[in-house]
């Protein structure tokens, strides 16, 4: 799981670097459809590990992960927001190197877009998946 540092960073970080398209947190809550804009987005954290990189009694820990920016959008209308959404976040999540009080975090990659119809019909998906690299130093 990532690391709350790591989840919170990236709540923050879409709604600044995206603020065109509405943030809905799906994490452990469903949103009410009928409440939803045509085009918003939504975050997954995916599986993380973490390793002890370093000897001593403070060490630096190094948590690999992946998260999913899914934006998503009605079906039935094409799929050019939704698109241009995920290459948008794509273009402003490529690259970063983040300075935290307590570590340091690199997004390794941002990948292209990939999409996904939902079983009901109601909704398209498309995602990008940005894979991270968090470094801390703490004691043991």
């Amino acid at each position: 799981m990532s690391s709350k540092a790591i989840r919170d960073w990236f709540r923050s970080e879409l709604v600044t670097r995206v603020p065109t398209v509405p943030y809905f947190d799906t994490v452990n809550t469903i949103p009410e459809n009928k409440n939803l804009p045509d085009l918003w987005c939504t975050l997954e954290f995916n599986g993380a590990t973490e390793q002890r990189i370093s000897l001593g009694s403070r060490a630096c820990f190094r948590e690999f992960g992946e998260v999913q920016i899914i934006f998503v959008g009605r079906s039935g209308r094409k799929d050019d927001a939704v698109i241009d959404a995920a290459e948008q976040v794509r273009q402003q999540f490529f690259g970063i190197n983040a300075h935290f009080s307590d570590g340091d975090l690199t997004l390794d990659a941002a990948g292209p877009p990939n999409t996904d119809a939902t079983e009901n019909g109601n909704w398209f998906l498309g995602s990008v998946s940005c894979a991270y690299v968090f470094d801390t130093i703490r004691g043991v």
